[in-house]
């Protein structure tokens, strides 16, 4: 192994422990489990609204209560956050799954007329869609039902990520353990066995606070907390009691 080569792993690492320390000061503004039931429990969706105040969201929860707006506004300080860091490389990891989820919407779309909502303004366009992922949109052609499209999708999803995470063994490790549950798995029994996975991944990079799996694994706590509170929002505007919420956020996963 050469000197050049060590320096440059030395280096990763360095800035990897920093971001990491970085990322622990600020985890704590994250929306967690008493966050989420006090948003469940609250009378109103006002009160709802007003939890996120007392979280990583409360600078755009006090401006608005569209949650569309208060995501983005989020999402772009974030972004201006690892640019100042020196980590502007982690955005393309960071909004991966945004830009997936836009991918599932435009596809649905166009190959089967089905509306899945607006595109999301932090993921890819439909014209970057197109250019970044057209081998992806060929191949999904050939899906024959919504149901192989999401498989298809997902597949591609974790691909993507083991691109982008330049193939980190510990990040690689999980990805592998969630395809052959993805694989060997169905129903409910593959839902909880992926969210075991994805929480067994989280805690694990938590206790070792270094390396790109950590980064990972902090990313991962702001996906699940993004699903959770546009689950619990959109269900308290439906007029779904407390249990109904919690059982529709019990499976959610952050991939």
């Amino acid at each position: 192994m050469s000197i050049l080569f060590l320096e440059v792993i030395i280096k990763l690492e360095m800035q990897y422990l920093f971001l990491n320390s970085y990322f622990k000061a600020i985890e704590k503004h994250i929306a967690d489990q008493i966050d989420f039931d006090r948003m469940i429990n609250s009378k109103t969706t006002d009160q709802a609204f007003e939890v996120l105040q007392d979280t990583n969201y409360n600078r755009w929860a006090l401006k608005t209560k569209n949650l569309r707006e208060i995501f983005q506004g989020e999402k772009v300080f974030f972004k201006n956050e690892l640019s100042k860091l020196g980590a502007s490389e982690l955005s393309q990891l960071f909004f991966l799954r945004a830009d997936i989820t836009n991918l599932r919407i435009h596809l649905k779309n166009q190959l089967f007329n089905l509306q899945s909502g607006d595109l999301l303004d932090w993921g890819k366009s439909k014209k970057e869609l197109e250019r970044d992922f057209k081998e992806e949109i060929r191949e999904a052609k050939d899906k024959e039902t919504p149901a192989l499209l999401d498989d298809y999708l997902t597949e591609i999803y974790l691909k993507k990520l083991k691109e982008v995470t330049d193939k980190d063994k510990e990040i690689k490790k999980f990805i592998n353990e969630y395809e052959l549950i993805l694989n060997d798995c169905q129903g409910e029994v593959r839902a909880q066995k992926l969210r075991e996975a994805e929480n067994k991944f989280i805690f694990e990079q938590e206790k070792k606070n270094s390396g790109l799996a950590s980064v990972l694994a902090f990313f991962m706590k702001k996906w699940r907390a993004e699903k959770m509170i546009k689950t619990i929002i959109d269900a308290k505007k439906i007029g779904f009691s407390p249990q109904e919420i919690k059982n529709l956020t019990e499976g959610l996963r952050a991939l």
